[in-house]
C-alpha cells in the first residue's frame, strides 16, 4: 500500500529536481568576449592572464580583492573552439613564469579558446539548492593590426583611397615616407591597363611605406590594410589581394580593363575576406574589451598620440553597440557592455592609475557618448595583466615619493628604480609636449626562480575589477 507521505515526498523531490534543472537553464550563461586592441596593447598577455585568473585563481581576498565573492570562478577548465587554432596558453605561461620571464611575441595568426567555469549561486537560487551557475567564455586573439581593417567595410575603394591619400598629405611623417612610392605611382597611367608585375611592384611599395610608418620616429597607428603589415601567407602570395590607394584621375567611373578598375576589384575581394573574418570572430558578442596603450603613445609625441586617437575612433565606429530585443538578438546580435582598459598600469605609480584611466576616457569621449546613448554599459579601467614593477617609497626633499622598481626591457639583469612621472588626466595640450615624461617599458617581475605549475598566477592590476564588471548579470 502506497502511503500519502511517500507520494508527497516523491512529488516534492521531482519538483525540486525539475526546479534545479530549470534554475540551471535560467542561470547558465554563455559570454562571448571580443578582445580588441591595436598593436602593442597587450591582447596576448591579457588573454593569458584572464585564463590564468579563471582557471588557477586562489587567495582571492589577497590577490584579487576587487572580484566579488559571488563572481569568483570555481573549477575553471580550458576547452577547444571548433575550427580555430587553440590559444597557446602553455607557451605563454612558460614565457611569463620562466626564471628570466619575458613578454610573448606579437600575435602572428588568429587563435581562440573557451573557458568553462562555475560561479556560486546566490539569493533565491542558493535557497533552492543550486550550488552555482555555469559561465562559458570564448576568447579570440588575432594580430592587432587587423583591427584597422574594420573601417574598410564601410568605404568603397574610391572613398578609402581618397581618405588615405588625404591622411598622407596631412601627416608630416607620412608625407616624408611616401615620396618614393607616390613618385612611382605617378609615373604610371592608372586609367590604362597595367601588367600584374607592375601592379605588384606598386603594391609592394605601399606595403613598405606602411611598415616604415610603423617603425618610424614617431611611429604611427592608423596603417591600413592591417593584413598588409602582418599578412597571412595567402595575402602575400595571391595576386587577388595586391592593391594600393589610387586616384581615378578625375574619372567618374574607372574604364573596364584599366589598372584602377583592377585595383577596385581586388579591394572588394579583400573586403569580403575581412568581413568573413570579423563575422566569424565577433558574431554573437555579448561584451567587448578594448585594450589601449596610451602611455606608449604619450612617449612618442603629439603626432603619434593624435594618430592613436584617430585609429581608435575609426575602429570603434565600426562596431554595433546597444542592447536590443532578446528575440531580435538571435538574428542581429549587438554589444551591450564594453570595458575600456588602459594597459601597462605597472609603468606608473598607484596615485596615477585614475589619471591613466581618465586619459583613455577623454581619448574616446565622442564614441563613448554615442554608445551610452544606446544604453550600453561602459566602464574604464587601468590595468596591468602581468605586473612588472614593485612600488616603493623614498624620501625626496624631506617628502616621501612613490618610485618603481623593475627590470627595464633590454636590460634584464639590472633592477632599476625610477620616478615614473605623472599621467595627464585630459588630452595633452602644447604645454605637455614641451616636457613630456618617458614611461619605461618593464619586463615581467622576476622573483628569482621559475614558478611551478601549481604556483599562484602572476600579480596583476585591475584585471579582477574588469572581470567583475564583465560577469555582472
Amino acid at each position: 500500500m502506497i502511503r500519502r507521505d511517500d507520494i508527497l515526498s516523491t512529488t516534492w523531490k521531482a519538483l525540486e529536481a525539475g526546479g534545479s534543472r530549470l534554475g540551471h537553464a535560467l542561470l547558465d550563461r554563455r559570454l562571448r568576449l571580443g578582445i580588441t586592441g591595436l598593436r602593442g596593447a597587450g591582447k596576448t598577455v591579457f588573454c593569458t592572464s584572464l585564463i590564468e585568473l579563471i582557471t588557477g585563481g586562489r587567495d582571492w581576498d589577497e590577490r584579487f580583492p576587487l572580484l566579488s565573492r559571488e563572481r569568483r570562478p570555481i573549477a575553471g577548465r580550458i576547452l577547444p573552439v571548433p575550427g580555430w587554432k587553440p590559444f597557446p596558453i602553455e607557451e605563454m605561461r612558460a614565457r611569463l613564469q620562466a626564471a628570466t620571464p619575458d613578454w610573448p611575441p606579437p600575435t602572428a595568426e588568429p587563435t581562440a579558446t573557451r573557458i568553462e567555469f562555475d560561479i556560486p549561486a546566490d539569493g533565491l537560487w542558493r535557497r533552492l539548492g543550486l550550488s552555482g551557475r555555469r559561465i562559458d567564455i570564448e576568447l579570440v586573439d588575432y594580430p592587432g593590426e587587423w583591427l584597422l581593417d574594420l573601417a574598410l567595410l564601410k568605404a568603397d575603394f574610391a572613398s578609402w583611397s581618397r581618405e588615405t591619400l588625404r591622411l598622407i598629405d596631412l601627416s608630416p611623417t607620412r608625407t616624408a615616407l611616401s615620396r618614393e612610392w607616390r613618385a612611382e605611382v605617378a609615373a604610371h597611367d592608372l586609367s590604362a591597363h597595367l601588367p600584374d608585375d607592375t601592379l605588384f611592384s606598386l603594391h609592394r611599395g605601399y606595403v613598405e611605406f606602411l611598415r616604415r610608418c610603423r617603425f618610424s620616429d614617431p611611429p604611427l597607428y592608423l596603417l591600413a590594410p592591417g593584413q598588409f603589415i602582418r599578412p597571412p601567407a595567402d595575402i602575400r602570395a595571391e595576386t587577388d589581394f595586391h592593391f594600393f590607394p589610387a586616384s581615378p584621375a578625375g574619372e567618374r567611373k574607372a574604364a573596364r580593363g584599366s589598372a584602377f578598375a583592377e585595383l577596385e576589384a581586388r579591394y572588394q575581394r579583400y573586403r569580403r575576406r575581412v568581413r568573413e573574418f570579423y563575422e566569424r570572430s565577433f558574431q554573437g558578442i555579448d561584451a567587448q574589451v578594448v585594450l589601449v596603450d596610451v602611455l606608449e603613445a604619450l612617449n612618442q609625441g603629439p603626432e603619434s598620440f593624435a594618430d592613436l586617437q584617430r585609429a581608435l575612433r575609426l575602429c570603434m565606429e565600426s562596431f554595433d553597440y546597444g542592447p536590443s530585443n532578446p528575440i531580435l538578438r538571435w538574428f542581429r546580435p549587438s554589444i551591450a557592455r564594453i570595458a575600456f582598459a588602459a594597459t601597462k598600469a605597472d609603468q606608473v605609480t598607484r596615485n596615477q592609475w585614475n589619471n591613466h584611466r581618465l586619459l583613455l576616457e577623454k581619448l574616446l569621449s565622442e564614441q563613448v557618448r554615442r554608445a551610452r546613448a544606446g544604453r550600453v554599459e561602459i566602464e574604464f579601467f587601468s590595468v596591468a595583466s602581468v605586473r612588472g614593477t614593485r612600488e616603493v617609497k623614498r624620501m625626496f626633499r624631506d617628502r616621501p615619493i612613490s618610485m618603481l622598481q623593475g627590470r627595464k626591457k633590454g636590460a634584464p639583469e639590472d633592477i632599476i628604480e625610477i620616478y615614473p612621472g605623472e599621467v595627464p588626466a585630459d588630452l595633452p595640450g602644447p604645454d605637455y609636449w614641451q616636457r613630456p615624461h618617458r614611461f619605461v617599458d618593464f619586463l615581467p617581475w622576476r622573483d628569482g626562480a621559475a614558478r611551478s605549475e601549481a604556483a599562484a598566477p602572476a600579480e596583476q592590476i585591475g584585471l579582477d575589477e574588469l572581470l567583475d564588471f564583465l560577469l555582472r548579470r
